[in-house]
């Protein structure tokens, strides 16, 4: 599980900017690297504070050898995972990946900080509650069915590189090498995972006959009584149990005291028989209360068991209707045709600002002190390019230029 807040970078840095060179249109999610199609990046000059790309490993992000991140929204095939990494890379042809470097950073994963799927379970940059602040955070609500996801599950990638053209590079080759798994094995995924739905279904169907068995049998023990409800009748066999124990208090202190005062034998024979006769009734009082005591816990066992039967059952078929909607899905998009992943508006590339002082709402406020010259731009964004620029590395067109030390990104 990763954590970093990009969700609301995503969605307000991933969006085509008005005028910025290479952006994609709005509306449908452009394919990526498909049939020749280039994918477009922009540069935000917005720095992003390492606290912002936090991970559970790491409170704080320290691989500073890293001075940008690319942060990309895809929509595409369910088997983009950080396990599938080696997979995808191995099965990808050497020309469609720059450089053996490449190759080895994507096959490694380790500069991508996020690679988690939007929706149920899955993270990404975002805001941080009612503060404002920016950082990695969950995404909330519920996963559509399997068969749904298959070609159109949203991602939200986070990918640190050491410059912009690295950036880019990685990008790319996270598409391709996608592409090329997906491609090959889309098939055999979605055999493997309609085995499981219904395998899962059929176990779930046999373990909901089996509590509903069990259920039936319980409630005919109860003999009318089900369903109990509070306060009727279940309070009411709840006060008759505590009204049981005082009275077999007071039948076993009648019985103790006369075995007392029977042994050894005193006074006459008359009161020798009257001791018996008041430990043969107490014998016979206390047996007809604790097989009170035992039936009325039994009702009470028998409710609560059914209680939580009845609760099973109901996540039971809860479950099942979802399973059964994969099922249909996965069958409905088993001869479908391959899908390349779609780019959600346009590729970001920011800066990572590593001695930028953090502001309350997330951002970095003022010049990079470090002599980075990372221009800081408001909720707003960098303004656009003018028209013709070939660059969109900057504001207006203007090249960025890193922090001292650090190799000089290519336009």
């Amino acid at each position: 599980m990763r954590t970093a807040r990009i969700s609301a970078f995503l969605m307000i840095c991933c969006l085509p900017a008005a005028g910025a060179v290479g952006a994609a249109p709005a509306g449908e999610p452009q394919p990526a690297g498909a049939d020749g199609t280039e994918i477009q990046f922009q540069f935000v000059g917005q720095g992003i504070p390492p606290e912002a790309l936090a991970t559970p490993d790491a409170p704080v992000y320290q691989e500073r050898e890293n001075l940008f991140v690319v942060m990309m929204s895809l929509a595409g095939g369910a088997g983009l995972t950080r396990e599938n990494l080696p997979a995808m890379v191995d099965s990808t042809p050497k020309a469609d990946l720059k450089s053996d470097t490449i190759r080895d950073l994507l096959r490694a994963g380790k500069n991508i900080l996020s690679f988690d799927r939007g929706g149920a379970g899955g993270y990404g940059y975002g805001p941080m509650g009612a503060g404002g602040g920016m950082g990695m955070a969950p995404f909330r609500g519920p996963l559509p069915p399997a068969g749904d996801r298959i070609d159109s599950t949203e991602y939200q990638v986070v990918i640190a590189a050491a410059s912009i053209e690295q950036g880019k590079d990685l990008a790319r080759g996270l598409v391709a090498a996608h592409n090329a798994w997906w491609k090959k094995n889309r098939s055999g995924y979605i055999r493997d995972k309609l085995d499981g739905a219904r395998r899962e279904l059929a176990d779930d169907g046999r373990k909901l006959a089996e509590k509903q068995r069990e259920c039936e049998s319980l409630q005919a023990t109860l003999k009318g009584l089900w369903p109990i409800r509070e306060p009727e009748v279940l309070a009411e066999v709840k006060a008759r149990l505590l009204l049981l124990e005082a009275e077999l208090a007071g039948v076993r202190a009648r019985l103790d005291t006369a075995r007392k005062l029977a042994d050894p034998p005193k006074g006459t024979p008359a009161r020798s028989e009257q001791l018996e006769a008041i430990m043969t009734t107490a014998q016979i009082d206390m047996a007809g209360l604790l097989a009170q005591q035992d039936k009325l816990s039994g009702i009470l066992k028998a409710a609560d068991r059914i209680n939580v039967l009845r609760k099973d059952m109901s996540d039971l078929e809860m479950r099942m209707k979802s399973l059964e909607a994969d099922v249909k899905s996965l069958e409905a998009v088993t001869e479908a045709p391959f899908k390349p992943l779609r780019v959600h508006g346009t590729i970001t590339i920011q800066p990572i600002a590593w001695d930028a002082p953090v502001q309350p709402g997330g951002g970095v406020s003022g010049a990079h002190p470090g002599g980075g010259g990372f221009p800081v731009y408001g909720p707003g964004g960098p303004p656009a390019p003018p028209r013709g620029s070939s660059m969109g590395l900057g504001p207006a067109g203007a090249p960025v230029r890193p922090r001292p030390g650090a190799p000089t990104p290519a336009p």
